[in-house]
């Protein structure tokens, strides 16, 4: 016979924990694996898709040739009207990432036959973009530079981390198995697209107004804005290699250890170079900041808030032409003595003080001539805006005049001329009906009796008598 099973003692000790050696061990082989799951680029990887689709797009041919002299064309609209909504709305049907993402998988999987191609359709997409951003430019009645054209004159290692992260986008989105390049290739064409419009601006003012114009020079313009699309496409691919390679796609012709060290020596020094002028441009643009940031203050210190204060950085003699307008006068050796301050703090400045002396008399009458002549002509266009809608709202109410005198008239000539109709209703087009649409005429006959040939009469006669083209008849039930 088993013996009676004990309750449980609720004065038990629980069971022994794990060590407080042993807690810390599992917290953090945990978080590896949480950390590992996170950044594992594995899963869902479709190498065979990845590459069947890079290679399937890279040329720049048909479709993708239109579609590609469609974005550029909006691009350089976007940059003429100084629209950033614009020149996005171009990037997100912009191709140009294919035959980049097309040399970056060459190079990392050694296939000189599709690197080959990608080259050769990289370079006539170049030849597109920048032959239609020309056109554009070289025909548009504006065409001035806007602060969207002048910001990709300045290639700098930040625009290059754009690209550089905008070509990873594009790659591990390519590598998966659900592939999408929208968004990518918004991020990659952010990169490129319009520093080729740029250049095509620059191009054509070159020929419209040579190497320099109105303060701009339009050689370094042209040569900068290429140095800034190059660059980043080389990063672009340099991404696309580097994901390649680190998720061992396979090679598809063997290299040997030396050629494979001597491709990756190339990409390296090949990046370094690129990179080298950007880091020097980076250099200046941070100085040139750092010395307009130094004159301002040095404005704001010593002259009143009320001054009007304008920097100008002239390229061709690399200096900063400063104006100060005061409001009041102030000694020729107090001004030279500001122009020396100034030159102290930043060497390559010039100084410019002007104060009411310096206006003439002349300037300020034709100024405010001109001031009068705009607002007459303001108040000309209004009151012409105002006659023309009043004289629009006068046909508008003759019209509907007449639309009423005709529904009110039409019915009793009928029932004169054809006394066998019991009832009968004249509309003319109804908007709020969606059943007359066009003038109709609603009637009854005193037998129920459909009549042909009356009514064949009765519409000629109505049409005759209201000028109409064309009329319909229904019955009224």
């Amino acid at each position: 016979m088993d013996a009676p099973k004990t309750p449980n003692n609720p004065l038990k000790p629980p069971t022994p924990i794990k060590s407080v050696n042993e807690v810390p061990d599992d917290l953090i082989s945990r978080i590896k694996e949480f950390f590992s799951r996170l950044i594992d680029l594995r899963d869902g990887l479709d190498r065979y898709g990845a590459v069947k689709r890079i290679k399937e797009n890279k040329r720049m041919q048909g479709a993708n040739a239109w579609t590609l002299m469609c974005s550029i064309m909006i691009a350089s609209l976007g940059l003429d009207l100084n629209s950033p909504a614009v020149i996005i709305g171009a990037m997100l049907i912009s191709p140009l990432m294919s035959p980049i993402l097309g040399v970056g998988l060459a190079v990392g999987i050694n296939d000189k036959e599709t690197l080959w191609i990608s080259v050769r359709h990289f370079m006539v997409a170049i030849g597109i973009a920048i032959f239609t951003s020309f056109l554009y430019f070289f025909l548009t009645p504006f065409g001035e530079p806007t602060s969207e054209i002048l910001s990709r004159t300045k290639p700098t290692v930040l625009d290059v981390l754009v690209a550089f992260f905008g070509g990873l986008a594009g790659i591990i989105s390519g590598t998966r198995k659900d592939a999408s390049n929208a968004i990518p290739g918004v991020a990659i064409a952010t990169a490129l697209m319009p520093p080729l419009c740029v250049s095509g601006f620059g191009i054509a003012n070159l020929l419209k107004h040579g190497i320099e114009h109105n303060g701009t020079n339009f050689l370094l313009v042209t040569s900068n804005s290429f140095y800034l699309f190059f660059l980043n496409a080389t990063f672009v691919a340099l991404a696309t290699y580097l994901i390649i390679r680190l998720l061992r796609f396979p090679y598809k012709e063997h290299a040997s250890p030396k050629e494979q060290r001597r491709n990756q020596l190339i990409v390296f020094f090949a990046g370094l170079l690129l990179l080298i002028p950007s880091f020097i441009i980076l250099s200046t643009v941070l100085s040139d900041n750092r010395n307009e940031a130094a004159i301002r203050k040095y404005v704001r210190e010593t002259f009143s808030e009320t001054t009007i204060c304008n920097i100008n950085k002239q390229l061709s003699r690399d200096t900063f032409e400063v104006t100060i307008q005061l409001f009041s006068e102030i000694p020729d050796s107090t001004k030279q003595n500001y122009v020396q301050q100034i030159r102290t703090i930043v060497p390559n400045s010039n100084l410019t003080i002007r104060n009411p002396n310096f206006l003439d008399i002349n300037d300020v009458n034709a100024s405010v001539e001109e001031k009068i002549i705009a607002i007459t002509a303001e108040q000309r266009s209004i009151i012409t805006d105002k006659d023309r809608a009043i004289e629009s709202l006068s046909v508008e109410l003759d019209q509907l005049k007449s639309k009423k005198r005709l529904e009110a008239t039409i019915p009793e000539e009928v029932k004169i001329v054809f006394p066998d109709i019991e009832t009968i209703q004249f509309f003319a087009v109804d908007s709020t009906n969606a059943r007359i649409n066009i003038p109709t005429l609603l009637i009854d006959w005193k037998d129920n009796k459909r009549r042909t040939k009356e009514e064949d009469q009765l519409k000629e006669f109505v049409k005759y008598r209201a000028k109409l083209d064309t009329i319909q008849i229904a019955k009224m039930k």
